[in-house]
């Protein structure tokens, strides 16, 4: 894929493929610090193929924020579709794969549980309030260059909205439990928090709020009946630690591009887990 250089800017209206090709460090690669530098450099130079998981995310994305694009950008398997084990089967896949060549295919059980996440996601009111405002500007693209180490950053922001006298930047997670301890929990373990400050100070960057500050929110779905969906603010001690998480990262991959060398793990001295050092017979 060729990539290309873009200004500094905020750039709504872009699809995905072509925020894809925009030059820039993007957290999917930064977050990977939190291993080592050298799955940063796998991350950026062969990202993977997206999770089945991956695409359903990225299908309720579309539809709840985009939803124009939802029968643009995928198909529906029909549920009558032949196997591929008789010749004729092989034939029918060729047509169907051929007719919809650049669209993600979903079943219709895949679809089925998509809506339900979707319809979920409108009970909640404030979540409805922030998708339904006019105002609200949805999975925005902003190119900049951050201020300390000088490195040209991108990010798709999923919506960015006003919400009583506030300025508000969203990020729409599906996860297996949307309770505060588990999700807490996740906001760690899959670097949210992180994600959500990037995208927060990278729009800051482009757009500076005088005298007020951008606050970042999750929309939390559950994947699995009851499907609740919850708005959490991020705390504000939670905030500064992920920017600070997030600084050190990008210190880090600064090093690494200087010095030419993504190192993996440290060579050290490893125990067994404590949980085995206290073990009583």
């Amino acid at each position: 894929m060729e990539l290309v250089d873009v200004a500094p800017g905020f750039y709504p209206g872009l699809s995905y493929d072509e925020y894809d090709r925009i030059r820039g460090l993007n957290w999917s690669v930064l977050r990977r610090f939190k291993k080592s530098a050298a799955h940063a450099r796998s991350e950026q130079i062969e990202p993977p193929e997206p999770s089945e998981e991956m695409e359903e995310g990225n299908a309720l994305h579309t539809m709840l924020l985009e939803p124009g694009r939802f029968t643009t950008d995928y198909v529906i398997v029909p549920e009558e579709a032949p196997t591929r084990r008789s010749n004729a089967g092989k034939a029918w896949w060729e047509e169907f794969e051929r007719a919809t060549a650049g669209k993600t295919r979903l079943t219709s059980d895949q679809l089925e549980r998509i809506q339900r996440w979707r319809d979920s996601v409108y009970t909640n009111a404030l979540a409805t309030e922030l998708l339904n405002d006019p105002r609200a500007l949805k999975e925005c693209v902003i190119v900049w260059d951050d201020p300390e180490f000088e490195v040209r950053c991108k990010g798709r922001i999923d919506l960015a909205a006003p919400s009583q006298g506030r300025s508000i930047v969203a990020d729409v997670k599906t996860t297996i439990d949307a309770g505060p301890w588990w999700f807490g929990k996740a906001l760690d373990d899959y670097d949210w928090a992180g994600q959500i400050m990037w995208y927060t100070d990278g729009l800051q960057t482009v757009r500076p709020l005088q005298g007020a500050e951008r606050i970042p929110y999750f929309i939390a779905v559950e994947k699995k009946a009851p499907f609740c969906t919850v708005v959490y603010e991020l705390g504000q001690s939670s905030r500064e630690v992920a920017r600070q998480q997030a600084r050190r990262y990008m210190q880090r991959w600064v090093e690494a591009e200087r010095q030419g060398f993504w190192p993996g793990y440290p060579d050290a001295v490893i125990e067994l887990p404590v949980y085995v050092l206290n073990r009583v017979d």
